[in-house]
């Protein structure tokens, strides 16, 4: 028989009724093994001082109850663990960092800029497009167009795209209005053009002018003409680029 089954025996007979209980000597026994066994809680006090037997075996008895009661205490925890178990805590919502799912402004082309020797402007175009310089005054009564000598042209390499600007001075005695007739005149005529009454008017930084939009071809064009001085000044050409470049003109 094992110490504990001696223990247990040695309990059981001093709980029971008096006509079943052992003698002192076994129970003596029974507290010596108990005194000398080792335990695997160290931090309870499983050792005691000198005392009476009595006493000695009523402490054994109480010491086996609260064993018992606490056992079933946590056995009683265990199983119902999950019975009461406190909700995880709900995630905060942080900002997002990502970035926007909005698309950002588009920057446009690169832009280069030109200066024309004959007519003394600058003006910003498309990098990617080449610029002609004219190498004649423009001659009155004349249209602009991409191969004519008087215009200053600027070209998508050998695409269709084109803008053309040029300048004249205004025959004495005419009026801006009066040139502003003239040319919409010429510009009906023109290959690709448009007749004289779709001419709008039109302000370009405070100085009034004319503008004919027009299809060449499938392609959206556009006219702008106006007079400044004594001189009379036209950027004719593919309308999305014309629209592009006339802001940055520079008129000295």
């Amino acid at each position: 028989m094992t110490r504990q089954t001696d223990l247990e025996l040695a309990l059981d007979r001093y709980l029971a009724d008096r006509g079943d209980r052992l003698p002192d000597r076994v129970l003596e026994d029974a507290l010596t093994e108990v005194d000398h066994t080792a335990q695997r809680r160290p931090s309870f006090p499983w050792r005691f001082p000198s005392m009476s037997t009595p006493l000695r075996l009523g402490l054994v008895a109480v010491a086996v109850i609260v064993a018992a009661v606490g056992g079933m205490y946590l056995l009683g925890n265990r199983s119902n663990t999950n019975v009461a178990a406190t909700p995880s805590p709900t995630p905060t919502a942080q900002p997002s960092t990502a970035p926007s799912s909005q698309a950002p402004e588009a920057s446009g082309p690169a832009m280069a800029q030109h200066e024309s020797p004959i007519y003394g402007y600058t003006i910003g175009a498309p990098a990617a497009y080449q610029f002609i310089p004219a190498t004649v005054e423009w001659p009155a009564g004349e249209d602009l167009g991409p191969e004519t000598e008087w215009t200053d042209r600027f070209r998508a390499g050998t695409g269709t795209a084109f803008v053309g600007i040029a300048s004249q001075p205004l025959p004495e005695g005419t009026t801006g209005d009066q040139w502003l007739d003239t040319y919409a005149a010429t510009v009906e005529t023109r290959e690709c053009g448009g007749p004289v009454g779709d001419w709008t008017d039109v302000t370009f930084r405070d100085v009034p002018g004319r503008k004919l939009s027009f299809d060449c071809g499938g392609f959206a064009g556009v006219d702008y003409a106006w007079t400044l001085g004594d001189r009379g000044w036209v950027i004719s050409g593919d309308a999305a680029v014309v629209e592009m470049m006339l802001p940055t003109l520079n008129i000295p």
